[in-house]
């Protein structure tokens, strides 16, 4: 269920009392009583009103013919068969300033209330849109009465004034389910001889909500006779024919509803003497290691009577099944050869580095033969590498992070995997905090030491550059206190050695691990001098700048951080963290900029700039925005919650008063009532600028 504005009883009872007081407020004015009479339209935005099962619509609501817009209604609308479509929104269009809009009975009926809308003031106006989605087969009428809830049908314009119903409308919505039209397929292109009995395959084709009907004809002359052409499989026998010819086949499939699709397929019918490549004398080595390139040879004769080009490929066994018949092709070439010709064809610098590694079937295929033989592909002989932590040394202060990268330092087919630890010799200076793996997509187990001496790395399935030094991981270290730790590469407690894998799982020869060093400094950022602004508007930027002191006797980049308590919760949230690097013995003065939200409460805020070491807070007030646009913001002088001091001058006065009167209307006015609502009416207007008016006269 969707709805918006008020949903509680004692607000939507107070709805309906506004709704009343505003037939009177209209009277009292010296308004007129009705505004003018009107027909209560109801429309569907589909244009034939149609709509499928789950398909969305909107139904449209307003009047035919309005005379100072429409302002405010009450009214329902209901569904006469609920199974047939359901109420799933309801939206009052022209930013009413209240509603009170419920769904009932599983979106059979909906309830509208609402106020203050702002409308065209003339000619047709829609007030309303009620989205409704189709659930099954069938009509159902949309009407509009009486809110179930107030029993009123009623259309007040702008002044307050009742609109006088001649007519209204409703609308019918046709929900119906759409059928899917079927697919032909007539199989995959034939090459036969004559005199062959050729099978035609329609068997492929579908239909999602049905079941086909299939009819075949052919669209050339052969004059072949297709029995069950009604089937998915006809058959024919091949006609006699002296040269190459193509017959072509229509399938044509219709659903239940009597919806069609049509698909061609072509049978090339060849002589009995046709071109036919053998394919003999295979060369090809009986040994490769993996990796290598090869060279494969083969003659191919056209023992047919006719001239041809057909493919001849090499290709590779890759199921194991010791055949290359279903394989696909590694490489290809297209060779011509008049009737009874030759030639050898020869498939150079074939790369081995994809073949499994054991005993492969392997050879030459054509469209009419093949010949195969077996190659031995041995495992690639040990890769050896080392692995660096780098940099090799570092500074930091305490209580100050920084990273080491583990690099292998010659990858030959990439690092896909490894296994290995990052140990620290001295945790009272420095402790490792967390590690990751440089690919976001590898498999990772990390485990750190709860004393943080050490951090095992496990991970599989990583991408990296094939070659060169490659950064496989970063481990964080953390400066504890003063002094020199030094960072070691080990094997893990379940491993002997350090284990490196490329990318094909093979693995690497570690001849050798390089450590690093941390020197850990005593150095603090200190804060002073925080300034901002006294008040900040909801919705707009306020700056806050403070000094950054670094007291130590190094350069040292740490985290300044500014935190503002910006829910009102009574905790300070880091909002923006700036990495600032200043040298030994020097100030910086570090900005920040912070949008204020313009849904916070108003009132007082605490803020201030944080260090590891230090941090300065403040207060600030969150106020409304400036209500004349001379960038004086509102003051609440008495901390009440009541913004006194409209005009932002630091004084409560007639001015104030004023200044309220004239912006009533202004969004920098109505968009925080809570700040100006002086009558304790829960609306702004005049009555507000007259409750100020008393109180600083008083």
């Amino acid at each position: 269920m969707t709805s918006s504005g008020l949903t509680n009883p004692s607000r939507s009872q107070g709805l309906s009392l506004l709704l009343a007081a505003i037939v009177v407020l209209g009277t009292t004015a010296g308004l007129a009583s009705a505004a003018t009479t009107t027909d209560l339209t109801v429309s569907i935005t589909d244009s034939d009103n149609t709509i499928t099962p789950d398909e969305n619509t909107t139904v449209q609501i307003g009047v035919a013919n309005a005379d100072d817009g429409v302002g405010a209604a009450e009214l329902g609308v209901v569904l006469s068969d609920p199974g047939v479509a359901t109420i799933t929104d309801v939206t009052v269009l022209h930013s009413p300033g209240v509603t009170d809009n419920n769904i009932t009975g599983g979106g059979a009926a909906a309830d509208v209330k609402y106020a203050f809308a702002d409308s065209p003031d003339t000619g047709a106006v829609t007030m309303v849109e009620v989205t409704l989605q189709g659930a099954a087969d069938g009509s159902t009428d949309v009407n509009v009465v009486q809110n179930s809830q107030t029993g009123n049908l009623v259309v007040f314009d702008e002044n307050g004034s009742g609109y006088t119903l001649n007519n209204v409308g409703s609308a019918t919505l046709t929900v119906e389910e759409v059928n899917v039209p079927p697919t032909a397929d007539a199989g995959a292109d034939q090459t036969v001889t004559s005199g062959d009995t050729v099978t035609l395959d329609g068997t492929n084709s579908t239909d999602p909500d049905g079941t086909l009907n299939y009819s075949w004809t052919e669209t050339t002359s052969s004059g072949v006779t297709l029995s069950g052409a009604d089937t998915a499989t006809p058959t024919f026998t091949a006609p006699d024919v002296t040269s190459e010819t193509t017959l072509t086949f229509d399938l044509t499939v219709t659903d239940d509803d009597g919806a069609s699709d049509s698909d061609l397929v072509n049978v090339t019918v060849q002589p009995p003497d046709a071109a036919n490549f053998q394919v003999s004398n295979l060369q090809a080595p009986a040994s490769a290691t993996q990796g290598d390139t090869i060279n494969v040879s083969a003659d191919i004769d056209n023992t047919g009577g006719q001239a041809d080009t057909k493919a001849v490929e090499y290709r590779v066994d890759t199921d194991g099944d010791d055949s290359i018949a279903d394989e696909s092709a590694v490489a290809s070439q297209d060779v011509q050869l008049d009737a009874g010709a030759s030639t050898t064809v020869e498939f150079t610098n074939i790369d081995t580095s994809g073949f499994s590694t054991g005993t492969v079937t392997h050879g030459v295929a054509t469209p009419d033969d093949t010949a195969t033989a077996t190659i031995t592909i041995e495992e690639p002989p040990t890769k050896q590498t080392t692995v660096s932590l780098q940099p090799t040394d570092q500074t930091t202060a305490v209580g100050i992070g920084t990273t080491y990268d583990i690099v292998v330092d010659d990858a030959q087919g990439g690092v896909g995997a490894a296994e290995l630890r990052i140990a620290v010799d001295n945790t009272t200076t420095a402790e490792i905090t967390g590690a990751s793996v440089a690919d976001d997509s590898a498999t990772e187990e990390i485990e750190i030491a709860a004393d943080g001496s050490w951090v095992d790395l496990e991970y599989a399935f990583a991408d990296t550059a094939d070659t060169g030094s490659v950064v496989v991981a970063t481990v964080s270290v953390e400066g504890m206190n003063a002094g020199t730790a030094n960072l070691s590469i080990e094997p893990t407690d379940t491993n002997s050695e350090v284990l490196v894998f490329d990318e094909s799982g093979q693995g690497y020869d570690v001849t050798g691990t390089n450590g690093a060093s941390l020197d850990v400094q005593a150095v603090q950022f200190l804060v002073s001098d925080l300034s901002a602004p006294d008040k900040a508007a909801v919705g707009s930027t306020m700056t806050v700048t403070a000094n950054v002191t670094n007291d130590g006797s190094v350069e040292s980049t740490q985290p300044v951080e500014f935190r503002i308590d910006a829910d009102a919760d009574g905790d300070l949230e880091t909002v923006v963290t700036k990495q600032e690097t200043i040298a030994a013995g020097a100030t910086d003065q570090v900005t920040f900029t912070f949008s204020v939200p313009s849904d916070a409460d108003l009132g007082p805020r605490q803020y201030g700039v944080f260090t590891v070491a230090d941090n300065e807070t403040a207060e600030i007030e969150f106020t409304p925005p400036d209500v004349n646009g001379d960038g004086l913001l509102p003051g609440d002088p008495d901390d009440d919650g009541l913004y006194e001091d409209v005009n932002g001058d630091g004084s409560v006065d007639v001015g104030d008063a004023q200044a309220l009167f004239s912006n009533r209307d202004s969004a920098a006015v109505q968009n925080y009532v809570e700040a100006y609502d002086f009558n304790g009416d829960g609306v702004i207007n005049v009555g507000d600028a007259q409750a100020l008016f008393s109180e600083v006269t008083a």
